[in-house]
């Protein structure tokens, strides 16, 4: 019949494990230490009877050296009694150098079979190295070796003596072994008990009840354990927060939140997610996520575009976000989706991207209009100008005076109004496509002269001076001639106009793209880096102070960059604060075949 359940597996306690360790640990030790002392002690009475052994065949042999010289067999014999007499000596041979037995002689125990262990030592008898009265035979004549001793010795008393020893030290051994495992089991209770009670607390903290505390009835190891344990009771039940109250958070969440597990299934769903899909909790959960989810899993992502699929199959615009969902462990098991629903974004996008393209469209037709209206606008402003000159001619032929200064200022007034009309214009006909190149082959020198001589006026408006550095061998480039005089231009008049008693430097050279470049440098009041941005920007400039006070209408650097682009350039610029700019013009050199 076998045991009870509970009997047969019921674990062992701490305390008994301990001193079982201990004993089996202790027993292994002392025992390998006794051993080791017991052969120690084995080796020595060994060696003490060999010695012992030797030290008596010594002696036999230097007694019996002249007996068997002279062949005295009753010395001999007397010397094999008076050998024997030792307590532990058994017997005593004496022979000649032939092995022929000489003399000897024997206890009566050993002639009857004794069962003691027995040690037998021999040792040669040479004769006498002495030389004088006694030495009455010729040396010559004197044996190698005059014959053997051997002695048999009893190792009873030494078995005995060792048996003694064995006795002791297991006795002691034991002693030991037990004043160790009474020592260890006292100190294991004492240990142990507090280790008892703490178990029973943790029973009681597992039943839901954190308001206790561990007793410490040391600090030991046991009542540091209980400290932290108490320090982290503490801890719990100040942070704790119920299930209910973390439910309620995922429900009153204004997002999506669904949790995939690791099979793809849906395990958890808030109530926006519900609202959303369309679905009752229990119509979602279990169900595997492919179901609401228009396209592949989107696995760890932030802030992707997807489409959720309602109960009733329309498709919903989404921002998703998901991420792994760890366990205690570390490892990996499902997935948090959040969502958030992006139908009236989506709509708004369309409006936006639908009223961008009728700007487009409407600066588009603007642009067409004014390109196309360039005739009507211009040849006004030309009627307008001309008839001026013309008076003032018929003025200063006729001497009249009082009206030249009048209509000086409408010539000079349309003259404005015509160059910007023509930036206007111009830049509408780069927009709308309807500006058209005249590339040539021209000298750069040449037309830099040209620009040189239109630009003196502007120039000793604001008494600046201007410094022109350009090889006389730079060459010719393939461009239009008349629009790059125009950019120029452009960067001249800013440089002038921004710049009072100061020096503009137009310098010109050959690029590495076998092109031209020419840079614009004006000692004038500078560009701040947050300015910059809005250079290059119609109808801008980049303080809208400088608009009242220099005036223009921010088109000049537009145009010449939109011109400068169209034959395969473009325009770059460095400047600071208060020590000026610096405009660059590149034109590269391309082949006929190209521009055409």
């Amino acid at each position: 019949m076998t045991a009870p359940r509970s009997r047969r597996e019921r674990p062992e306690s701490l305390l008994t494990r301990v001193i079982t360790s201990s004993l089996v640990l202790a027993g292994v030790s002392i025992s390998v230490l006794t051993i080791a002392f017991l052969i120690a002690i084995g080796a020595a009475f060994e060696t003490q009877l060999r010695l012992r052994a030797r030290s008596l065949a010594d002696f036999v042999a230097s007694q019996s050296e002249f007996a068997m010289l002279v062949g005295d067999r009753v010395e001999l014999e007397n010397i094999a009694t008076t050998v024997l007499a030792g307590e532990d000596v058994l017997t005593v041979s004496l022979t000649d150098a032939s092995g022929q037995r000489l003399a000897g002689a024997e206890r009566q125990a050993t002639q009857s079979g004794g069962s003691e262990r027995r040690f037998e030592t021999r040792r040669d008898v040479m004769p006498p190295n002495s030389q004088g009265l006694m030495d009455w035979q010729s040396a010559k004549n004197h044996p190698a070796k005059l014959g053997t001793v051997r002695i048999t010795l009893s190792m009873k008393k030494q078995d005995a003596l060792f048996a003694r020893t064995v006795s002791l030290g297991l006795v002691a051994a034991g002693l030991s072994v037990a004043a160790l495992l009474s020592v260890q089991y006292f100190r294991l209770r004492r240990l142990l008990q507090p280790l008892k009670r703490l178990t029973a607390f943790t029973t009681e903290v597992g039943a839901q009840n954190l308001m206790r505390k561990a007793p410490v009835a040391r600090l030991d190891e046991v009542g540091q354990l209980a400290v932290a344990f108490n320090r982290m009771l503490e801890d719990l039940a100040a942070t704790t927060v119920s299930r209910d109250y973390v439910d309620n958070i995922i429900r009153s969440m204004g997002e999506s939140l669904l949790v995939v597990d690791n099979t793809g299934s849906i395990r958890t769903a808030n109530q926006a997610a519900l609202s959303l899909l369309g679905y009752r909790e229990g119509e979602l959960i279990g169900k595997p996520a492919q179901l609401i989810l228009d396209g592949p899993p989107p696995g760890t992502c932030r802030g992707l575009g997807a489409s959720y699929r309602t109960g009733n199959g329309a498709l919903i615009p989404v921002l998703l976000s998901a991420s792994a969902m760890l366990g205690e462990s570390g490892s990996v098991e499902g997935e948090v989706w959040l969502a958030q629903d992006m139908t009236e974004h989506k709509r708004f996008e369309r409006e936006l991207i639908q009223a961008k393209e009728d700007a487009e469209q409407a600066n588009r037709t603007k642009s067409l209009f004014l390109a196309n209206m360039s005739h009507e606008l211009r040849t006004p402003l030309n009627a307008i100008i001309g008839y001026s000159e013309m008076l003032q001619e018929d003025c200063r032929d006729r001497g009249i005076d009082g009206l030249e200064p009048d209509l000086a200022n409408i010539e000079k007034a349309g003259k404005i109004l015509l160059f910007l009309i023509n930036d206007v214009l111009d830049i509408s006909k780069v927009e709308a496509g309807k500006m058209d190149l005249c590339l040539e082959t021209f000298d750069v020198a040449a037309l830099l002269q040209e620009v040189m001589r239109t630009a003196a006026p502007l120039a000793r408006k604001n008494r600046n001076r201007i410094r022109v550095a350009c090889p006389a061998d730079i060459g010719e480039i393939y461009a239009d001639p008349t629009r790059l005089s125009q950019s120029l231009l452009n960067l001249i008049s800013n440089a002038c106009k921004f710049t009072e008693n100061g020096v503009v430097t137009v310098e010109a050279s050959r690029s590495s793209e076998d092109g031209i470049q020419v840079s614009v440098r004006d000692t004038g009041i500078g560009i701040s880096p947050e300015q910059l941005g809005q250079l290059f920007q119609s109808f801008t400039q980049a303080d809208p102070s400088t608009t009242r006070k220099y005036g223009g209408t921010g088109l000049g650097l537009v145009l010449s960059r939109k011109l400068c682009r169209m034959m395969g350039g473009d325009i770059s610029v460095e400047s600071t604060v208060g020590s000026g700019s610096s405009f660059t013009v590149h034109i590269p050199r391309p082949s006929r075949e190209a521009a055409s």
